[in-house]
């Protein structure tokens, strides 16, 4: 498990890329965030509208993204039936903690104890990658028997973003001013944004 550390929150073990902070209390991602309440909304934001866009750049049909501070869970995404290659669902599962850390960076908000936080609040996504894999998936280690890690999968978000960046930022935009986007602001976004 070289670069991966591993964590007892709630009886539950967790591996993170990030390093833990010194008093892990899962009770307290937000104050290991840092951010104040309007910061976290956006990065809620734009964590799903990160989803959104990797969802829609591979033809997978989303239809609501919503974001509701101060509930939990905070956020989330409904899409519809997809039979295409599995690594696409699994992308579009990470690309919501990279485009949160991408966020981070942007604002300069970023620090290893707020990265190891917004992996945390992340952390389901992973679980819902390891449900829908048809093929063999680790992603929580670096097992050189599988063909894909949670590295590997972030690594490919980051790729996907860098292009889409500018259509999730008004998403983003979109979700913050309104809470809500469906099927009828993707389209307008990847076309405003000169995308397929």
């Amino acid at each position: 498990m070289n670069g991966w550390h591993r964590v007892q929150i709630d009886n539950e073990t967790i591996w993170t890329i990030h390093r833990p902070p010194a008093d892990v209390q899962l009770g307290r991602l937000h104050e290991h965030l840092a951010l104040d309440d309007d910061q976290h909304r956006d990065l809620d934001a734009y964590h799903e509208a990160a989803h959104a866009m990797v969802a829609v750049d591979a033809g997978i049909p989303v239809h609501t993204v919503e974001i509701r501070p101060g509930q939990h869970p905070s956020g989330w995404m409904t899409y519809g039936s997809w039979t295409g290659p599995w690594v696409d669902l699994a992308t579009m599962c990470a690309a919501g903690e990279q485009g949160a850390l991408r966020w981070l960076r942007e604002i300069g908000r970023y620090t290893e104890t707020g990265g190891w936080a917004a992996e945390v609040a992340a952390y389901s996504d992973r679980a819902a990658a390891e449900a829908m894999c048809s093929e063999p998936v680790s992603v929580i280690t670096d097992d050189p028997t599988t063909r894909h890690d949670w590295r590997h999968l972030g690594a490919l978000a980051q790729q996907r973003l860098a292009v889409l960046w500018p259509a999730v930022h008004d998403l983003a935009a979109t979700l913050i001013a309104h809470g809500t986007a469906g099927p009828d602001d993707l389209p307008a976004l990847r076309h405003h944004q000169g995308l397929p």
